[in-house]
């Protein structure tokens, strides 16, 4: 029998001159003599011919078909996938899958887009102006959402490790984004779809906002209550401050990238929060004990192995490169302040202690 030579080729091609063969196999010809009529043989021919004919025509086909499929294959495919609905796309925000949920937003934006350059009339318009409004109604809510985790990446920091990654990693893409619509956006489409976003600062905000709230929260409670309310807050906000600080430590840095510098970022907002927040305690009304609790805690403690140089927090905190928490004119103000207080004291002090001692003296007596 005639040896059937197999070529390199394609797998494609080899699945098309296989079948050919397999084909033409299941046809029952017999090459042995057998007695038949001129029209029986003549017939037989013809069969033969059809067949090889045929043979011929069907690798020529599959050809064909695997240059076309090879030339799909080969040519680059545009994703062409359509958004999933404003439903759809809320749902995945409210499941906190921010990545898929910007993306699909993403689209949809560019499908808008190309909607309203192409809008005939102004019915056609004013349905598009209906559609960008759920489109600015999806942001809102992954805004809002992202800026939930932003904040609370201090309280809630292993449970929340993952979708805080997410979330920076969509204000990196928005940051992206919002270059590349300046570039194709004109002015009237850039203020209809609100770019640019400006989500980079969106996150500044959200963080100093975090920070002002976790100090501003602390207890301050009124001078009849306790003597020494002042020593009590600055406990707490000391404890605060270190608490804070090793958790972005150890474990909010891990979820941005380094070029955020996450630790420094957080230690310039305490130390601008705490300054802020000390500037205004120092404007109440303080007794003499109130006073000195805190000039002791400014010049001393704030920057001890109580606070900033806590061992928990090195060698990420250098104290010297983060100046005086209150300027020196603020200070001697609190000073003055202390001096004119212990005035009104001694006084009573001095009195006190003579009424004691005559006391003493008259029962010795």
């Amino acid at each position: 029998s005639p040896e059937v030579k197999m070529h390199d080729s394609s797998p494609k091609d080899q699945f098309g001159i296989l079948r050919n063969i397999y084909r033409l196999s299941k046809r029952k010809l017999s090459f042995s003599p057998s007695k038949r009529s001129d029209k029986d043989m003549q017939t037989s021919v013809m069969s033969n011919e059809s067949t090889a004919n045929n043979l011929q025509m069907g690798i020529g086909e599959e050809e064909v078909m695997c240059i076309a499929v090879k030339d799909q294959d080969d040519k680059p495919t545009e994703n062409t996938i359509a958004p999933l609905s404003v439903m759809e796309i809320n749902q995945l925000i409210t499941n906190k899958l921010f990545l898929e949920a910007n993306d699909n937003i993403n689209k949809l934006e560019k499908e808008l887009l190309n909607e309203r350059k192409l809008a005939k009339d102004e019915e056609c318009h004013q349905k598009n102006t209906v559609k960008v409004r759920d489109l600015h109604l999806l942001h809102d809510a992954l805004a809002e959402q992202i800026t939930f985790i932003i904040a609370n990446s201090l309280t809630t920091p292993e449970e929340n490790s993952s979708h805080l990654r997410s979330a920076i990693n969509v204000i990196e893409m928005e940051e992206a984004a919002d270059k590349e619509w300046q570039e194709t956006m004109n002015h009237s489409d850039a203020e209809s779809f609100r770019r640019p976003r400006k989500w980079k600062e969106l996150w500044a905000e959200t963080v100093t906002k975090s920070v002002k709230e976790r100090i501003a929260n602390l207890p301050f409670i009124a001078k009849e209550q306790k003597a020494s309310r002042m020593a009590l807050h600055l406990l707490d906000l000391q404890q605060t401050i270190v608490k804070d600080l090793k958790t972005v430590k150890n474990f909010t840095q891990k979820s941005y990238p380094e070029s955020y510098n996450i630790f420094n970022v957080y230690l310039k907002y305490y130390h601008q929060t705490v300054s802020s927040h000390l500037e205004c305690i120092q404007q109440k009304q303080l007794e003499s004990n109130d006073l000195y609790a805190l000039l002791n805690w400014i010049i001393h403690t704030y920057k001890s192995g109580d606070v900033m140089s806590h061992p928990d927090l090195l060698p990420e905190v250098n104290v010297e490169e983060l100046g005086p928490l209150l300027d020196q004119g603020i200070i001697k103000n609190i000073m003055d302040k202390y001096i004119e207080a212990l005035k009104l004291k001694v006084p009573t002090w001095m009195r006190n202690t003579l009424k004691e001692d005559k006391s003493k003296w008259s029962e010795s007596a």
